[in-house]
């Protein structure tokens, strides 16, 4: 990357540097006096074929194809290798013939090289001998590699600048609509706005559709550049941009599908003939040579009963760019951790965002094109090509503490026994201690990191499976099906599952993906903020750091990824991104708390811990409001003192109003009862272990919210009108830079990022 900047963008000043590796060419061109011996060709005239094996790189083993009864072949094959440059390592490429069978392929000759030996420039063509006087001739050629699939950079892609720019024209005339001359004149006055969601299961995903709704009907949603999500608000998020009706036709119709999807019986899901679909996927993934771990299954069950299966097995991520063509709607923003299953999240975690144009770690600089994601690459370079991750594969990553404890989940949701409320109560507990545990901590045993081939569920399991599956239809055949034999065949084939290491360890639950950092020797990270004063305020080693100074490892051919809820429950960081230059963050907290009349700062508290630690402006959370006021609906937090922080509306899930207003101004009629009820109490449908909602309980919990968001119309509008006062006066974050001219970055991958 070059050092020459954008001068419109103070954050392409920051050089981050591509890890550089070399292209090695080797052209299998022909065969002369391929032979197995006399008596050999006499009985079968060779079917020969070449195989090129470098184990350092990736994709290691290639070959040519076969040519039949020809002992003189000509493939002039091209096989390409990446590989690292100027390493004083020996790269021995192992170069096989072989004589192709219907059985067993007979090797007829092997010889290794060591690749080193041609350098950058070099062009040669070498004569290799096998036995009984084969030869084979073979080009090499190496070149440095100038063309990368990684982008590399501090600043915001280019295609979501774009969409900033159309959808702040957009937001500009919307907020006129509503301040007439108290609203912005210029885009430069237009403030940012972001509608952020917590995670809570399918109760944070309902309730953030009643939150979107109302927000829609005050003209808000319209103003707003992003909405952002974690865990089960990326699922509300999910519903509505996938589909068809939005944005052209609102948001209601989405919801509509929501709450019919959602009165289906989670247990529905486990049918025997749909866990075969899931697990045969699952096993096409692993034999592409693929990652493939309980994420995988989890995500396909939880989307296919959020989504319908129509749109669970069509919608992928990068499909949401027309859903923001021309700034049309906000821009969705996914989040979730990369972690290392040794240590728990709280010792080491990265922040992972998705959008529809890209995915990326900001701490690095690295971002990936979001078709890309699933692809294998090697030091910046996709080294094959999959395709694109499906849209259920990446919700079960961002609501993977669901998968962690998936074995239990199952246990929870599809037993119906006396207990369940205390057994939710008992998930709950766990949920929140997984931010303390290590994904290898549940089974005692001492934790051996996995990088070979053999990934997650093996094929065999799942072909026991199959076979269990086979043998019940067999006997169906012959015997009349009855619900007792089908529920016999379906605990078989979960028995089967619970017992296999799909199942038996957390590691093997979480999400993993292949490392698209691979190859990438990493020594610099960027610090959240890149102009503050100091890297990292307060103690580097606090649990809300994550491993700020560590980084992860290029060396790994496969990473894990988890539920960013294992760090804190609200995605914070993807906001504040000094990048984006939000000025109002409308938050909406769907966490567990103990009951409902309790302090519900808790995800708050830490997201501003972590601000403080990051350098980061952000309101300081008085929690001594809650005493004073008790509980309500809205708290709103600000800095007085430093206007480049976001104004934060923090909306807590509470039945305060709402219990004796039917709409705001409007009381309830004396025996109207309907929201008589507690959302975090003993029984409550609203658990986030609740994976079924009939149609009343998904209504009160949506009109609840809807209800809560509406109250307080004019306080987020007088919000608005500060933001836009704010950048009026040029006192807005967009305004605080430093000049061009007195800033010089460069960072490279060998050397700490220095500021001057």
């Amino acid at each position: 990357m070059s050092m020459s900047c954008d001068d419109s963008d103070p954050y392409s000043m920051f050089n981050v540097r591509p890890p550089i590796c070399d292209l090695l060419n080797i052209v299998v061109l022909q065969g002369r006096n391929i032979s197995k011996g006399v008596y050999n060709d006499y009985i079968d005239i060779p079917d020969p074929y070449v195989q090129v094996d470098i184990l350092i790189a990736p994709d290691s083993v290639k070959r040519t194809k076969c040519i039949s009864n020809d002992p003189n072949p000509q493939w002039f094959k091209t096989l390409h290798y990446y590989l690292p440059h100027n390493t004083n390592e020996p790269t021995i490429a192992k170069i096989s013939l072989y004589d192709e069978n219907y059985t067993i392929d007979v090797l007829m000759g092997e010889i290794e090289l060591d690749v080193n030996v041609f350098q950058v420039g070099d062009d040669v063509i070498k004569t290799f001998k096998f036995p009984n006087d084969s030869e084979v001739d073979i080009q090499f050629k190496r070149e440095l590699n100038t063309e990368y699939d990684l982008r590399y950079s501090l600043t915001l892609c280019k295609e979501e600048k774009n969409f900033r720019q159309n959808r702040k024209n957009k937001a500009m005339m919307k907020i006129r609509e509503f301040m007439n001359e108290r609203g912005p004149t210029t885009v430069r006055e237009t403030p940012c706005i972001a509608v952020m969601g917590s995670g809570g299961g399918y109760r944070a995903a309902i309730a953030f559709s009643g939150a979107i709704s109302a927000l829609q009907e005050i003209g808000v949603f319209d103003c707003a550049t992003y909405t952002v999500g974690l865990s089960g608000s990326t699922w509300c998020m999910s519903s509505l941009y996938s589909h068809p009706s939005f944005p052209e036709k609102g948001v209601d119709f989405a919801f509509k599908d929501l709450r019919k999807n959602l009165k289906k019986s989670f247990g529905s899901m486990f049918l025997p003939s749909q866990l075969m679909r899931y697990l045969s996927n699952v096993k096409a993934k692993r034999e592409s040579g693929q990652p493939a771990t309980l994420t995988d299954l989890f995500g396909m069950v939880m989307a296919e009963h959020v989504l319908g299966s129509d749109g669970a097995d069509q919608a992928r991520l990068s499909d949401f760019k027309e859903k923001v063509k021309g700034g049309q709607a906000p821009m969705p923003l996914m989040t979730c951790l990369h972690v290392r299953p040794d240590v728990s999240a709280t010792v080491y975690h990265d922040w992972i965002e998705f959008s529809p144009f890209e995915i990326g770690m900001a701490k690095y600089g690295v971002f990936v094109k979001t078709a890309d994601f699933n692809n294998k690459f090697f030091k910046g370079v996709i080294s094959t090509i999959y395709k694109e991750a499906p849209l259920h594969f990446l919700m079960g990553i961002w609501g993977s503490g669901f998968a962690i404890l998936f074995n239990r989940l199952m246990n929870t949701s599809i037993t119906t026994d006396k207990n369940s409320g205390r057994s939710k109560h008992l998930l709950e507990s766990e949920m929140n201690g997984l931010r303390e545990c290590s994904l290898s901590s549940d089974n005692g045993e001492k934790f051996v990191e996995d990088d070979s081939d053999d990934e997650g569920c093996s094929t065999e399991e799942i072909t026991h499976v199959e076979k269990i599956h086979k043998e019940h239809e067999e006997t169906s055949e012959e015997n009349t099906e009855t619900p007792a034999t089908s529920k016999s065949l379906k605990n078989k084939i979960l028995e089967s599952i619970l017992t296999s290491r799909l199942f038996n360890r957390r590691e093997y639950r979480a999400g993993r993906i292949l490392n698209f950092m691979r190859g990438w020797e990493i020594t610099c990270c960027f610090p959240f903020s890149p102009f503050a004063t100091n890297e990292v305020a307060g103690d580097a080693h606090n649990e809300l750091c994550g491993g700020v100074k560590e980084s992860i490892s290029g060396k790994k051919k496969r990473v894990c990824i988890v539920d960013a809820g294992l760090a804190y429950n609200s995605p914070y960081p993807a906001v504040l991104r000094p990048q984006r230059y939000v000025d109002l963050i409308i938050s909406f907290d769907f966490s567990a708390r103990e009951k409902d009349d309790m302090d519900p700062f808790g995800e708050l508290v830490l997201a501003e811990k972590w601000a403080r630690i990051h350098n980061v402006p952000f309101p300081k959370i008085d929690t001594d409001v809650y005493k004073r006021e008790g509980l309500k609906e809205l708290y709103i937090f600000k800095d007085e003192d430093n206007p480049r922080a976001p104004i934060i509306l923090h909306f807590c899930l509470c039945n305060v109003q709402y219990r004796k207003y039917s709409a705001p101004g409007v009381p309830r009629e004396e025996d109207d009862t309907s929201a008589e009820f507690d959302i975090f109490c003993d029984g409550s449908p609203y658990s986030t272990f609740d994976f079924q909602y009939e149609d009343k309980e998904f209504d009160n919990l949506h009109n609840l919210i809807k209800f809560n968001t509406l109250l307080n119309k004019d306080k987020i509008l007088d919000s608005i009108e500060e933001c836009v006062r704010l950048r009026k006066e040029g006192k807005a974050r967009i305004t605080e830079y430093h000049s061009f001219s007195d800033v010089k970055i460069e960072c490279k991958n060998h050397a700490n990022m220095q500021t001057a």
